[in-house]
Order: structure tokens, then C-alpha cells, then sequence
């Protein structure tokens, strides 16, 4: 039996809160509201003697039958059009029916292997919180925080501390043969000591208006030492046990079969890692790789914050450029937005526009880059659109050479569009229209003798490949290799290195 620790007073006094700040749901309807009362009654009744009278079980009842009307109502819409009322719903559903298990689990007695299976859940639930709804709502987020660190202590104190660690599964395939990186075009660079100021950034409208990459610019972050986010035990311990992540099921989007799905953390980090079959078990069956892309890992797991060290940039207000006179910042309280990558080998986010000035950390492995400018959008061919589209403003493509990790502090956005749904089909294509159709990533192009040139670049890039006599899968595109592949760029970002990127 696992001795169940007190709940903490100012628990109590946050469920009060919670239950007397929710006249912005009288939009869910009467319904919701008499369930709500019915649950907030539940939970503040003493304990029944009787077997057959459990208020707190049937408040978690309540609670979770709640959670599946919100759920519902949520998915009804695209992500960015969702009613507040209805994620404020699905955040005090999550947070009753975890403040009901808790009571009911600390009532029960007899049960150590389940009691910690509910404890589990607690966690899960309070992360779907922060994934799915975003826990908005008066004092909603601190109450998530308040509540994990309590669930966490109690599951800290009753797990062995000898605990094995779980073999990592087989490292998955790569989704698709990629060619070795190509560079003909390269973005221009600058080195830490070369790196414009603040004022020269915003005062020169050719850095502000193109791309460019200082090398080492984020060396000096404390996520690139040795033992930090090179290591799965580092980030499992910073984010305590049983958390869950939202991943990308298939290496690129744009395919069929691609799928979202919520994993433990501790099992996305181990399909990260190599296999090891030394101990002479049988290989397991490979598995479509996992990818956390565009995620806000730093506001779920708040201990990785003082890992990362935002650049300067990030809090400069650059005027709207001229391809995007529509730019505005976000609309956030910081102003801000910073989201986290984490792949493996092969990952491929398509090219495709952000709306948002970026700054793009590599803090692990590596990661090829392919950018044209505004120029292009023409002749990009964007998912939803006929040939003669012109929606494609400013066009990005990536792919993962190395197994990473990798961080993006942006001030808005974010470099790859993943959670919006694919079908090659078309029956979503309407969802990608900031997407090319173009596999740039897969196109080897010919070496150019009037290739720009970058005279602040302080690397040497690979060099081009030699002229490729096989078809090009980009020779269906008509215009392609006259209006983009000429003015295209292309880079290999390496540990440490800090790209910077207007929006369109």
C-alpha cells in the first residue's frame, strides 16, 4: 500500500477558485453549467461511509463525461477557429475530474498498483490541459502546474530508485532515400564576432529583408553542453514522470499515412535512440518514425527554459516588409512565440511560408535548408491551388541529416505547418495551402557558373554534386528551373548555428 500524502490546503482553496470563476462558460449552455455544480458539489461533500455512495468517483464520472463534450466540440473546428468557451471547458473538466481522482484515490485503500495508475493519469490529463486547450482562463495554468507538482512528488517518492532503464527501440528508417545535401546557392553567414547589432539589424533593410546564419550563434546556450539535451535521462528528469508529448506519426507530412499521436515522453525519446541487440533478443518490428515539431515544449515543461537564451532580435519590432505589408507580431503578452523541433534522421518539413520573422537554434545534429525568395511564389505550386497559384510568398524547406534536437525562438509561428492534417488525396489539401507541392528536397540541381556569392560566409559548404543525367521529380513543375532554382539558396545548419529569417 502507498501511503497517500495529505492534499495540500491551498489545493482546496484553488478548487473554490476554480469552481467561482467559470461565468465565461454559460456560452457551453445550461446543461454544462447544472453538471458543473452538480461536480463542484461532489468534490466539496465529505466522505460517505456507504460502499455504494462515492461522491468523489462519480464527480470523476461527471468530469470525464464533460471532457468528451469538449473534445468533441473541439475537433469540430479547424484548430485556429475553436470558440474560447469550449477549450475553457475542456481545461476545468480536466482539472475537476483530476482533483476528483485524486480524492478518490487517497479514499480508497488496498490498491497500490492502481492507485499509482491513477496518479499516471492525473499527469496525462493535466498535459492534454496545455496541449489542447492551452488551459486558458483565470489562474488555470498555475493550478496545472500546482497539481503536476504535486502528482509528480507522490509518483517520485513511491517509484524505485533503482529503477532499469527501458531498451530503446529500433532507430526507424528513414522515410525516404534522400540525396546527400546539395549547397549551390549558399545563405550568407556571419561569425560570432561579425554578427550584427541590434541597431545594424533593424537600420539595414538587406538583413532585414533576406535570411542569414550566424555560425556558433547559439554555442553558448546551456542546451548544447555535454550531458543536457544530448541525453534522454537529462530531459526525462526535467520534465518529471509519466509526461506525455504530441508527435507526427511519418516522416513528411504531405504523405499518406501521416497521423498526430499523444505518446509518454519517455517513449518518444526512446524511439530516438539506436537499437542495441547485444543481449540477443529478437530485433523488434521498425516503426514509422516520431517527430515533435512546432510544439511549445518550454511553456509544458518550464524547467527547459533556462536552457535556451533568446536572441536579441527576438525583441526588436522590425517594420512589416514590403512582400508582407499585412506582417503583424504576435499577439501574445511576450510578443513571442518559442516552439521546439525534436527528430530523427529523415524528417522533412516541405517548403513552405511563415508569416513571422524567425530565429532557428540548432542545438543538435544537423539540418539542410532550402529557401527562395518572394520572387518564386508563382511558380511554387502550393497544395489547394492550380499552377498558376501566386499564394507561396516566401518558401522554406528542411531536412534532418543527423538524429537532433533542436530549438526555434521565434516571434510568432513557427517553421513547419505539421499539425495541419495532409491527404494526398486533396480531401484536406485546403489545410496546406502555405505548402508547395515541390519535393525541393529531392531535387539535385546542376551547378551554376553564376551562382551568388557569399562574402560573409565564414564556412566552407559541401560542394555541388555533378550534373545529374536522371529525370528530376520537379520536371512536371513547368517554370521551375527558370523562376526558382536560379535564385533558390541552400545551407547545412549545424550544431550551434542561429539562423535569422524574415516572414512571407
Amino acid at each position: 500500500m502507498i501511503d497517500q500524502p495529505e492534499l495540500p490546503t491551498e489545493l482546496l482553496s484553488l478548487l473554490s477558485h476554480l469552481c467561482s470563476t467559470q461565468s465565461d462558460l454559460n456560452l457551453c449552455g445550461p446543461a454544462v453549467l447544472h453538471q458543473l455544480s452538480l461536480i463542484s458539489t461532489l468534490l466539496c461533500s465529505p466522505p460517505s461511509n456507504l460502499t455504494n455512495d462515492k461522491p468523489r468517483a462519480k464527480a470523476h464520472h461527471l468530469s470525464l463525461s464533460l471532457l468528451r463534450l469538449a473534445d468533441e466540440k473541439i475537433l469540430a473546428y479547424h484548430y485556429s477557429d475553436v470558440p474560447l468557451w469550449w477549450r475553457r471547458l475542456y481545461t476545468d473538466a480536466s482539472l475537476l475530474g483530476v482533483i476528483a481522482l485524486l480524492l478518490a484515490s487517497a479514499e480508497e485503500k488496498g490498491k497500490e498498483g492502481a492507485e499509482k495508475e491513477q496518479w499516471k493519469e492525473a499527469v496525462r490529463l493535466l498535459d492534454m490541459v496545455l496541449i489542447v486547450a492551452g488551459a486558458p482562463g483565470m489562474g488555470r495554468e498555475d493550478l496545472v502546474f500546482t497539481l503536476l507538482s504535486h502528482v509528480q512528488a507522490h509518483l517520485s517518492s513511491s517509484s524505485s530508485p533503482s529503477r532499469p532503464t527501458k531498451r530503446p527501440r529500433p532507430s526507424p528508417p528513414s522515410p525516404s532515400p534522400l540525396p546527400s545535401p546539395h549547397v549551390t546557392h549558399s545563405l550568407p553567414r556571419f561569425t560570432i564576432e561579425t554578427a550584427p547589432s541590434l541597431t545594424t539589424y533593424l537600420t539595414t533593410p538587406t538583413l532585414l529583408s533576406g535570411p542569414f546564419i550566424i555560425t556558433g550563434g547559439c554555442l553558448s546556450w546551456p542546451a548544447t553542453e555535454p550531458g543536457r539535451w544530448d541525453t534522454a535521462d537529462y530531459l526525462l528528469a526535467k520534465a518529471g514522470e509519466g509526461r506525455v508529448v504530441p508527435v507526427e506519426v511519418g516522416g513528411d507530412y504531405t504523405r499518406e499515412g501521416w497521423g498526430q499521436r499523444i505518446v509518454p515522453f519517455s517513449d518518444f525519446l526512446s524511439s530516438l535512440s539506436p537499437s542495441s541487440d547485444d543481449d540477443g533478443e529478437e530485433e523488434e518490428e521498425e516503426e514509422e518514425p516520431l517527430y515533435l515539431a512546432q510544439h511549445n515544449l518550454f511553456r509544458q515543461f518550464p524547467s527547459l527554459v533556462s536552457d535556451i537564451l533568446l536572441p536579441d532580435y527576438i525583441y526588436s519590432s522590425p517594420p512589416p516588409p514590403a512582400e508582407v505589408p499585412s506582417y503583424r507580431p504576435p499577439a501574445n503578452e511576450e510578443g513571442y512565440v518559442v516552439n521546439a523541433w525534436l527528430g530523427p534522421k529523415g524528417t522533412v518539413s516541405r517548403a513552405h511560408t511563415d508569416g513571422v520573422f524567425n530565429c532557428f537554434a540548432q542545438i543538435l545534429g544537423s539540418k539542410w535548408l532550402w529557401v527562395a525568395p518572394p520572387s518564386c511564389s508563382p511558380w511554387m505550386y502550393p497544395y489547394g491551388s492550380n499552377p498558376s497559384s501566386t499564394t507561396i510568398d516566401n518558401n522554406v524547406t528542411s531536412t534532418d541529416s543527423e538524429p537532433r534536437e533542436e530549438s526555434e525562438d521565434t516571434d510568432g509561428g513557427a517553421a513547419a505547418a505539421g499539425e495541419e492534417a495532409q491527404d494526398e488525396g486533396g480531401s484536406t489539401n485546403h489545410l496546406l495551402t502555405n505548402t508547395s507541392r515541390l519535393p525541393v528536397h529531392l531535387h539535385v540541381p546542376s551547378p551554376s557558373p553564376s551562382s551568388p556569392s557569399s562574402p560573409s560566409s565564414s564556412r566552407a559548404e559541401p560542394s555541388p554534386p555533378s550534373p545529374n543525367p536522371s529525370p528530376s521529380p520537379l520536371d512536371a513543375f513547368p517554370g521551375f528551373k527558370t523562376h526558382v532554382e536560379p535564385f533558390a539558396m541552400q545551407t547545412v545548419l549545424e550544431r550551434g548555428d542561429l539562423l535569422v529569417m524574415p516572414p512571407g
